[in-house]
């Protein structure tokens, strides 16, 4: 597969005007089998493309294109703002989504789901963050700018001024550090904002790394109103500086946050650098949701020119080197350059260069080398990649690879990789020798070596070249030897002997001024030549050691010794770097061992056990339920009792230890399972074998037989020789580390993450990034922040990644809405000609319930009368009956797209069942509590389904998982309500419902349960949709579709029933869209077992329950 420019989004347009070979519209491939290539060179007009006539890379289609001397920029057309790559109309409301990673406050981040909507006519951000770990919820109440950056994004413009996305388009990199002043806090936080999708909404990954204060659960966070200044210091940096505050049970904390936004900007058009603007943020609400792990930011925002006077005017003067100026308030702050950081002497500050390859805040890809420089980095593929560095895939062609010393490029599979040569081995990218064959035989010495004859053995043999040492397969210089001390003329005072390290170089100063210069932690500055050193002695001795003259250990940016899981990186309230244990290791930075997972995220309790946030370790673990004990991945019973029925037939109820207990009676003896047996020449009941001793446990008072010395096994059944591990043979292959392994009792060879195999050869993990054949041909590979590589659908398309198939284009934009015996097609703006039709005409049946699958272009309704669900195409063909057995009066039906489910209440029987669209399998999710369900609606995202219930002493909507779990009142509602059907605004994340009682048209914010009344003095409203800015509703009494606007409640002229129904009532309506939304959820990629079907738990992840077929009687043979 290979995609045409602009595939999958609204640039494809632009085809005509495009090409590989210089011909306007004419694209030339090389197709061989699967293979496709590129020409090998472009015609040279072609790459000189400085004007709009000539530009490959066109701008938005709401924008315009100016040519200019050197080249040409975009600028959004009237109407319509951004910076003329992406641009969005005016005032129109948007969605920004996204998902959040990182460690905050030591719990790990994993794929949390933020959800923005921004009201963009005057400025105001509504975000939700859900899924929050609850050991830090309350504590992310601080984190306001999370927030904050999506409304500096859409503040509204005051005076000429410009907001970030009329200045980045909405395509940038965002990074803060905030500082608590009144703790050693201290967080980073990085937001890659991806700019506008093709449904017009902005995608974001945020990364949060640090610790911030922490609040219990009951506390509140208030931040008042602020202004801050973003100042342009250079071409596409955006920064600012400020000192914020937040009140906390009464009482002020303050904090400083540091701000840099880095984008791409048109140079041919003159830039603002220089000029700043100030954000005034008001109407600040924090709210987090403890049962829902939710946290809520709203705020207002607006942008506006900072005044006549520009505090930076004096400032950059007062700047050293690597550092801008920005607007502080009333004065300024200096504030260091992208890829710097501030260090400090005293009062001073400096900024000097940040390896982000050693600090690991890079976002090179993983088949790449980081290489840093001063100021920033570069990203380069490995051999055997290609692309940019930061996305390197498999090379197709041996043309576009260098491969390492000592290996060669060979083509297979459509794949090129690096192979070791005879007499090499390793993975490609690292080729040490072979000593299976001599040196004359297979040439392997190092390049500093020399193969020679040993005169004592007689055979040959590498040795390395004078200057030089090692093994003669590997040389390196030898190092050279350490003075002591020398001694400068005139005085008595030893001074230190600067060593020269072979492997490192010495850094460069980083000046702040003629006189005040700074080098990196473990090097000193020597003023008399300018430079760096470090010292292999101390003032008061010869003795070389691994600290520099001021007494400061070296970090691991000097000698790298961190542990093989560690990474090197920058620790704040050291003011230095240091080495720190990856996610998923504990340990001291240069020591670190595997550690259990918490159970937040991984289901490894036991049965009896519940996952609870422990403090004293900063993460949830597993605490065994009462009367059990144990570690909480292993809990075993407690054999508590309050008289001998209370215990098996072998035990009897005594008084012991404070408490009565089951005890074996006598002649009994616990065995290793807990159980009292006959106590013969046993050992706890149990027969020692060989190898294996009987011994006893003062905690369970029981003897048990255990293993000797040296073997494993668990005493009664076998006792085998224990292997020697790997820390003792230090035999793991290639991409393989030695871990201890529970189960074996031993340390054993594991391959690396990325690779899978024995532990003694291991190969690159088989994925869509390695074997790009696993997606579908309408598919993309692409990784997650945890650098797993999944497949997904192009723009289209729907599926799992691996199976696509393209989605039904169908005609769009109307009503269907159900009266009888038939289903009724209506223009959102019927005419004359057009006044609207029958669709679907059924003698007999009554059609109530109704919703589409807008994947497939199917309509689902209901027949109360037929006791059945039936479907259709939008136009009526294709009828089929989904289910007509097993069913009594399906009022309400909510379809499920992403899923492939349809969800029903059943008035008759009191049920709410689901059935999945393909598999055709069926099970009922609530059976009890139930007095007349009605209206029935589904959000697919958020893994949730809401219902009415008409139940008159008790009228109510409730809410549950998609899966059945959780069930919960949504709202009550009036004791005369009558709530009827159901809809989701997913533009204001709301739940609408048509109430016959209160004869109302309301809607309810389905986080924050704020209530909006849409419409008021209505009939008998049963039906309900909304289209854009309107909201629809089917009426008994006047038998007409009513419409009001969604925002203003302005009633609209009311849409006309066509003819073609039957019987005096109208009944289910929906609405056709323009386009599917662009929804997701865990059971669109993921599988279940035969007989199961995927149900979204409400959690962001999924529950394969089991299921009747719709098609047979027989009963599935997993359990119901």
């Amino acid at each position: 597969m290979h995609l045409l420019p602009g595939s999958g989004t609204e640039q494809v347009k632009n085809l005509e005007r495009w090409s590989n070979i210089g011909l306007a519209g004419q694209f030339i491939y090389r197709v061989d089998g699967k293979k496709i290539q590129e020409p090998d060179a472009f015609p040279e007009d072609y790459k000189t493309q400085e004007t709009c006539a000539k530009a490959l890379t066109p701008c938005h289609s709401h924008a315009n294109c100016i040519d200019y001397e050197e080249g040409f920029c975009c600028e959004c057309q009237d109407g319509y703002f951004g910076n003329g790559k992406n641009c969005v109309e005016n005032n129109k409301p948007l969605r920004v989504s996204g998902k959040v990673n990182g460690k905050l406050n030591g719990e790990k981040l994993e794929n949390l789901d933020l959800q923005s909507y921004v009201v963009t006519v005057d400025g105001r951000a509504y975000t939700a963050i859900s899924k929050i770990p609850e050991s830090i919820g309350a504590d992310i109440q601080i984190l306001q700018i999370l927030g904050g950056v999506i409304g500096y994004l859409f503040a509204k413009p005051i005076r000429g001024a410009v907001n970030g996305f009329q200045i980045t388009g909405g395509l940038l990199n965002h990074t803060s550090n905030i500082r608590f002043l009144n703790s050693s806090h201290e967080v980073y936080i990085n937001q890659k904002f991806l700019g506008l999708d093709v449904f017009d909404q902005v995608k974001v990954e945020i990364d949060i790394q640090g610790d911030i204060p922490t609040l219990n659960a009951q506390q509140s966070v208030i931040i008042d109103e602020y202004s801050e200044q973003y100042t342009h210091t250079a071409d596409g940096v955006l920064q600012m500086s400020s000192e914020r505050s937040y009140l906390l049970d009464g009482q002020i904390h303050v904090f400083r946050v540091e701000q840099t936004l880095k984008f791409d900007y048109c140079p041919f058009q003159k830039n603002n650098v220089g000029e700043s603007w100030t954000l005034k943020v008001a109407k600040n609400f924090i709210s987090y949701e403890e049962r829902e792990q939710i946290i809520r930011f709203g705020l207002s925002n607006k942008i506006t020119p900072i005044g006549e006077y520009d505090p930076c005017e004096e400032g950059r003067s007062r700047c050293g080197p690597d550092s801008s100026c920005v607007v502080d308030g009333t004065s300024f702050d200096c504030v260091c350059n992208p890829g710097y950081q501030k260090l400090y002497s005293g009062d001073v500050q400096a900024c000097v260069d940040v390896n982000e390859c050693q600090t690991g805040v890079h976002d090179c890809d993983y088949n790449s080398q980081c290489l840093n420089s001063i100021g920033n980095y570069e990203c380069i593929c490995n051999p055997s990649f290609e692309k940019s560095g930061r996305l390197c895939v498999p090379a197709r062609s041996c043309r576009n690879v260098t491969c390492a010393e000592n290996s060669e490029c060979f083509e297979s599979d459509e794949i090129a990789v690096c192979k070791c040569i005879p007499g090499f081995t390793g993975d490609g990218y690292s080729c040490t020798p072979t000593r299976k064959e001599t040196c004359d035989v297979y040439n392997n010495c190092s390049p500093l070596g020399v193969c020679s004859i040993d005169l004592g053995t007689n055979e040959y043999s590498c040795s390395c070249l004078a200057g030089y040492q090692g093994d003669g397969y590997t040389c390196v210089p030898s190092q050279p030897d350490y003075v002591s001390t020398t001694t400068v003329a005139g005085t008595t005072e030893s001074e230190p002997h600067v060593v020269l390290l072979n492997d490192f170089e010495s850094p460069e100063p980083q000046c702040f001024n003629e006189s005040l210069c700074f080098c990196s932690i473990g090097y000193t500055y020597n003023n008399l030549n300018k430079t760096c050193y470090y010292s292999s002695v101390t003032k008061n001795g010869n003795k070389f050691e691994t600290k520099g003259p001021t007494n400061i250990e070296f970090d691991c940016t000097v000698l790298p010794n961190c542990d093989y899981n560690a990474a090197c990186s920058f620790k704040p309230e050291l003011q230095g770097y240091t080495c720190t244990c990856n996610d998923g290791y504990e340990g001291d930075g240069y020591h670190c061992q595997q550690s259990r997972d918490s159970c937040l995220f991984l289901d490894n309790c036991d049965i009896h056990a519940t996952c609870s946030y422990d403090k004293n370790v900063g993460k949830s673990r597993c605490i065994c339920a009462q009367q059990y004990s144990g570690d909480g991945y292993n809990c075993t019973l407690v054999a508590a009792c309050s008289s001998n029925q209370d215990c098996a037939h072998t035990e009897e109820c005594a008084y012991h230890n404070g408490n009565y207990e089951c005890l074996c009676k006598e002649g009994y003896v616990r065995d290793s399972q807990y159980i009292c047996v006959p106590n013969i020449d046993s050992c706890g009941g149990g027969i020692c074998v060989e190898n294996s001793e009987c011994l006893y446990d003062d905690n369970v008072e029981t003897f048990y037989c255990h293993c000797k010395s040296g073997y494993h096994g668990d005493g009664i059944s076998e006792c085998k020789v224990k292997p020697i591990g790997c820390d003792t043979l230090n035999n793991c292959g290639y991409h393989a580390t030695c871990q201890y392994e529970e189960s074996a009792f031993t340390y054993v060879c594991k391959c690396n993450p990325g690779f899978f195999g024995d532990g003694f050869n291991c190969y690159v993990e088989r994925n869509c990034n390695v074997d790009p054949t696993m997606c579908d041909k309408n598919a993309q590979c692409y990784s997650d922040a945890e650098r797993n590589f999944f497949c997904q659908c192009n723009s289209g398309f729907v599926g799992s990644g691996e199976v696509c198939k393209e989605i039904v284009k169908n005609e769009r934009n109307f009503l269907l809405v159900n009266q009888g015996m038939a289903t009724l097609k209506i223009p959102l703006e019927p005419t004359k000609q057009n006044p609207g039709k029958p669709i679907q005409i059924k003698p007999y049946q009554t059609a109530v319930g109704l919703d589409i699958d807008c994947l497939e272009g199917r309509v689902y309704w209901s027949d109360i009368s037929g006791r059945a669900i039936r479907s259709s195409l939008y136009n009526g063909s294709d009828k089929v009956d989904f289910i007509n057995s097993g069913i009594g009066s399906p009022e309400g039906l909510a379809v499920d797209y992403v899923s492939r489910n349809i969800y029903w209440t059943d008035s008759m029987s009191d049920t709410i069942e689901v059935a999945n669209l393909d598999s055709r399998r069926r099970r009922k999710l609530f059976s009890t509590a139930l007095v007349n369900p009605r209206g029935i609606a589904v959000h697919p995202q958020r893994g949730k389904i809401f219902w009415s219930d008409w139940d008159r002493q008790h009228p109510k909507i409730e809410w549950a998982n998609a899966d059945g779990s959780d069930r919960r009142i949504f709202i009550e509602v009036e004791s005369k309500s009558l709530p009827n059907s159901l809809v989701i605004d997913f533009d204001t994340e709301s739940l609408c419902y048509a109430d016959a009682g209160t004869k109302k048209i309301e809607c309810v914010q389905i986080d924050s349960r704020q209530r909006v009344t849409v419409a008021v003095n209505c009939s008998y409203p049963f039906g309900i949709a909304i289209v854009d800015n309107q909201v629809y509703w089917s009426d008994w009494i006047s038998k007409k579709i009513e419409r009001a606007e969604k925002y203003s409640s302005n009633r609209l002229p009311p849409l006309n029933i066509p003819v073609g129904g039957s019987g005096n009532k109208i009944f289910g309506l929906v609405a056709v869209p323009n386009h599917c939304r662009n929804l997701a959820n865990v059971c669109q990629y993921s599988k279940c077992p035969d007989e199961h079907i995927c149900l979204p738990d409400g959690k962001g992840s999924k529950s394969c329950v089991c299921a009747r077929s719709i098609d047979s009687k027989e009963e599935p043979q997993c359990s119901i």
